[in-house]
């Protein structure tokens, strides 16, 4: 398989590396080093990577082996050779939230805070989500209004529980799918630790909602326990439902 055709079948879905590997089940380690050239693909993997871009593997391999010369990611330019000169740095591929963050800034998308109680509460966009992966202890009980449809209730491991200050059976996690633009859909991940909270999500279920949540640092000397639907790795905080509008 070409690699390189792989990361453009990626980024033509707009899926990140953990998008795909949540999705097919490869590990995100595996699809960087095939997007790289670093290693070959076996038929199941391939078979995995396909059904996740939405694609059969015969489309998946006819894709990568016919497609034009047009429509190839062009290689960086190769630096200027210098025995003083060290390896050009490599740096991570951009992520859909990056993008996502880039569009919100570039066009000027800034919801106005909305009242709770008598504070007044900014609305959790793609900027504040890549500032809080970035440094999220800074964040620990800042408050966020999270907008959007409630999708993908799912149980809460005993450590995420335990950490979370909850019980397995009565807190889960929640998907919730804004949309910042057409076609541009912006995931985020709100854990409930109460029944009350947890049904009212639970209500809410494929209906847009607002939700109170408070960044809740979890993990001791950022220990990664808590499940994200936004990244295979788990994360040291989470977004922790306080109300339900």
């Amino acid at each position: 398989m070409d690699g390189a055709r792989l990361r453009a079948s990626r980024m033509a879905k707009m899926m990140t590396l953990d998008e795909l590997a949540q999705r097919s089940g490869v590990s995100d380690r595996t699809i960087a080093a095939i997007e790289r050239g670093d290693r070959g693909c076996r038929p199941e993997t391939i078979r995995c990577l396909a059904k996740a871009l939405g694609a059969s593997t015969e489309e998946l391999l006819a894709q990568t082996a016919r497609e034009p010369t047009s429509a190839r990611v062009p290689a960086p330019p190769t630096p200027p050779r210098s025995d003083t000169a060290l390896p050009p740095l490599k740096l991570a591929p951009r992520t859909l939230l990056d993008r996502l963050a880039d569009y919100t800034r570039a066009h000027g998308i800034a919801p106005p805070p909305i009242v709770v109680g008598k504070a007044r509460v900014d609305v959790l966009m793609p900027p504040h989500m890549q500032d809080i992966f970035a440094r999220h202890a800074a964040f620990d009980g800042k408050r966020f209004v999270v907008e959007g449809k409630v999708t993908r209730p799912r149980a809460l491991s005993l450590a995420e529980a335990r950490a979370l200050g909850t019980k397995v059976g009565i807190g889960a996690r929640y998907e919730v799918i804004a949309e910042i633009a057409p076609g541009m859909p912006f995931s985020m991940t709100v854990h409930a630790t109460t029944a009350k909270l947890a049904d009212a999500l639970q209500a809410k279920i494929g209906q847009t909602a607002r939700i109170v949540v408070v960044v809740r640092v979890v993990g001791k000397n950022d220990a990664r326990v808590v499940s994200l639907f936004a990244s295979t790795r788990k994360r040291a905080w989470a977004f922790v439902v306080a109300e339900v509008l």
